[in-house]
């Protein structure tokens, strides 16, 4: 399936049944700009794994993203995404 911007709906439905975490890393660092695209995401059962030059506590809902910034390296991180994608319990944290 193409993820044409006139199929942008489909994209996020295969998103939502298929995967567990959206990188939404940013192409610039821009301070305050957080990509549309996460605010799409929180809409699903998808975690978004951001990275940026904003600060996203001021935007986004408490424990509804993950932050690269806030682990001292992508080893840690990547641990971070495999016990949540093993544990359901903790994943679902996120939705809350």
């Amino acid at each position: 399936m193409g993820c044409g911007s006139s199929r942008s709906w489909d994209c996020y439905q295969m998103l939502n049944q298929h995967y567990k975490f959206y990188l939404a890393f940013e192409n610039s660092l821009c301070r305050d700009y957080i990509t549309e695209k996460v605010y799409n995401i929180l809409e699903l059962n998808v975690v978004p794994v951001v990275y940026g030059g904003a600060d996203y506590k001021r935007f986004l809902p408490p424990n509804s993203y993950i932050d690269v910034l806030d682990f001292p390296d992508v080893k840690t991180l990547a641990a971070h995404l495999s016990y949540l994608d093993s544990n359901t319990s903790a994943f679902n944290e996120y939705f809350k």
